[in-house]
């Protein structure tokens, strides 16, 4: 009986047969394609890795290859990420939930990992036509509540709390965001438009001498290719650090923004903007489930210290979610910039 091969050795002697059958059809031509500069079959550059000619592509399968690498560049490559609380922050529990059965819905993988909501599971419809009618009034009337209407017609949860409620409007922000996104890149085949602003120097140096008109600088991109990141959140900032005495921090939810945007103060104004923007993060003790309007007069008895823990929080509680960004360019001067997109109404019609 013979003993067994060292496995090196069987290793080195195919690696011989290999190089000797490579170095035969080398010498012999075996395996080359025949040499005719009239065919489409015939030979072009030689590859250095081989010492091989390339052999000609048919000219209808190089338009079909070069027409698979433009739809691949098209997609829009996504990124995600986990982020950690800076403050006190808690493990965020994986909820388990019952898949459905019906096929127009799918389930919400929420950056937030649902840490802010009493309902751990959010399900995902399609947009029919009389939510398209809905998306037109918010574009044509420029209100975020039709949008949210039509976003609220399409979820749905099993908490019993939330049957009859619309559930947009109890979104944090950035989750809000990332369902419309979630909507948008499964539903919508059609381009999105991205408007913006040059921000070249010497561009807005000669608007502001008067040398170039101010709609110069308008920007029209026509987005087929954007980098989309998504940031999970690893932890929940631990509310219990965030009690205080007569409130407590709470994370601003589409309802504060639509509250924000109803008021009669809201003239866009920076500093209104502001007592808004802290108003929706606090939860008064005695008037828990009290309107926008009594939180930002609550406020006004804030000391430093309090803002500073508001401040913390915010940090912690609002850091997630998606980002679009894109490459445009100036069409007047040819400066080129890095654009964040944002999602609206006019996002999802097929008229823009």
């Amino acid at each position: 009986m013979n003993s067994p091969k060292d496995p090196r050795e069987v290793a080195a002697a195919r690696q011989r047969n290999l190089e000797q059958m490579l170095n035969k059809q080398k010498s012999d031509g075996e395996g080359l394609p025949p040499v005719n500069a009239d065919s489409e079959e015939s030979v072009g550059e030689i590859n250095p890795a081989t010492g091989r000619p390339f052999p000609k592509i048919n000219p209808a399968l190089q338009k079909q290859i070069q027409a698979t690498i433009e739809q691949a560049q098209n997609i829009k490559p996504l990124t995600t990420e986990i982020v950690e609380p800076e403050g006190p922050s808690v493990p965020i529990a994986d909820a388990p939930y019952t898949p459905r059965k019906d096929v127009d819905t799918a389930i919400a993988e929420l950056p937030s990992r649902y840490a802010f909501y009493d309902f751990k599971e959010l399900y995902v419809g399609k947009f029919r036509v009389p939510h398209f009618a809905k998306l037109h009034e918010s574009y044509v009337t420029k209100s975020y509540a039709y949008l949210l209407e039509a976003v609220s017609d399409v979820l749905s949860t099993s908490h019993p709390a939330y049957q009859d409620k619309p559930l947009a409007f109890y979104l944090t922000v950035p989750d809000f965001y990332w369902v419309l996104y979630f909507l948008r890149l499964n539903q919508i085949k059609t381009h999105l438009t991205h408007r913006t602003r040059c921000q070249g120097i010497e561009h807005n140096l000669q608007v502001k001498r008067g040398e170039k008109a101010p709609e110069t600088l308008d920007i029209v991109h026509n987005v087929t290719r954007s980098q989309i990141n998504t940031k999970y959140l690893g932890a929940a900032p631990d509310m219990s650090k965030y009690e205080f005495d007569t409130f407590r921090c709470r994370v601003p939810l589409m309802l504060d923004v639509m509250e924000a945007m109803a008021h009669p103060e809201a003239t866009g104004s920076v500093d209104f903007m502001y007592l808004c923007r802290v108003a929706s993060l606090i939860q008064i003790k005695d008037d828990p489930d009290a309107s926008l309007a009594k939180r930002l007069k609550f406020i006004e008895t804030l000391e430093f210290d309090d803002l500073n823990a508001v401040s913390q929080f915010e940090k912690d509680a609002t850091r997630y979610g998606p980002e679009e960004f894109v490459q445009v360019t100036c069409t007047e001067c040819g400066h080129q910039q890095r654009s964040k997109v944002s999602l609206d109404a006019r996002s999802f019609l097929p008229l823009q």
